[in-house]
């Protein structure tokens, strides 16, 4: 029987650092690998959700939290979790290229076009990652992975990072699943890639309408309807068009509406409070929900206010 993994097996003494072998990323394609960025960073990003929530219950119940631990028998684990989330590895940037490099070696793999992988498809359907897949060996990615990465941690990492990296990986991406034409399209829309966002969010919304997917992996059938596909087009929309996002206070809406769109109306709640928004190319309108109980305050295409708990906001704005 093996050995279930401790933290201390992932320590490197020789560079005073964790690492997270032996790992799939997103990716999918690349099995096995060392510090994929993406995995590492939600690794920290758990380690320091875990511990302020116990910190937190030990301030708040300490009798609890005490009665946690022993049944967890956590003791002898939270000082080690302690240190790596103090010094786990995270892949940063190149100083030179800005690129982050996907996983340890990926940027040593044989770097193609993807055309020029499909050329080398010998039988129809077959599997591209795995141990001997055609893209083990090439920087031919299956889905987003960093800029997956780059989409969920948002603040991290500056314009620049994120428009360099989502140009780097864009074409070395198969987008062998349904779900990673709308990262990429989140991420277009931030960047101000209003093309490329709108024909990633198409490919993703209409992919039941097509059916331009892979069906087969191999004799393996895995076709059918693709609902995480359509809510990540709902998050393209919502999102990457509407611009939303919250900070803990203040509801933030930077519209980059689509050259073909008129319009763009959605609903959402916030602290219990409920608000349909309704975007043109010149403006936004924010209404309250009439049940609504304390006012929020809004940042509209760069103004700060504040929208009663019954009322309405209207900012112009792209002028």
């Amino acid at each position: 029987m093996r050995a279930v993994a401790s933290v201390s097996d992932y320590f490197k003494k020789d560079k005073n650092r964790y690492e997270l072998l032996d790992v799939t990323g997103p990716d999918e394609y690349h099995e096995r690998v060392a510090n994929n960025a993406f995995t590492n960073y939600m690794v920290k990003y758990n380690l320091q959700i875990a511990l302020a929530t116990m910190c937190w219950l030990k301030g708040k119940d300490p009798a609890y939290y005490r009665a946690f631990v022993e049944r967890l028998d956590l003791e002898k684990d939270l000082p080690g979790l302690v240190e790596m989330n103090d010094l786990l590895y995270l892949p940063k940037p190149d100083q030179k290229s800005g690129v982050i490099e996907q996983f340890d070696g990926y940027l040593a793999l044989e770097d193609l076009k993807l055309a020029e992988l499909k050329a080398r498809i010998k039988i129809p359907h077959e599997y591209l990652g795995g141990g001997n897949g055609l893209a083990t060996t090439t920087q031919i990615i299956k889905q987003a992975d960093v800029v997956a990465l780059l989409n969920l941690f948002k603040t991290n990492f500056s314009a620049e990072v994120k428009a360099t990296n989502w140009t780097y990986y864009e074409p070395r991406t198969e987008h062998g699943s349904s779900l990673s034409p709308c990262v990429y399209a989140m991420l277009a829309a931030e960047l101000g890639k209003q093309d490329w966002a709108y024909r990633y969010f198409l490919k993703t919304a209409t992919i039941d309408l097509t059916g331009a997917y892979k069906r087969y992996v191999g004799p393996l059938y895995i076709g059918g309807t693709h609902p995480a596909a359509s809510g990540g087009a709902w998050m393209v929309a919502v999102f990457g068009f509407g611009g939303l996002s919250f900070d803990g206070v203040t509801v933030c809406l930077n519209p980059r509406l689509p050259t073909p769109w008129a319009g763009l109306v959605f609903n959402f709640q916030v602290k219990g409070q409920f608000f349909t928004v309704e975007i043109t190319p010149d403006q936004v309108r924010v209404e309250a929900g009439g049940e609504n109980t304390q006012p929020i305050r809004f940042e509209i295409a760069g103004e700060n206010r504040l929208c009663p708990q019954n009322g309405e906001l209207i900012v112009a704005y792209g002028k």
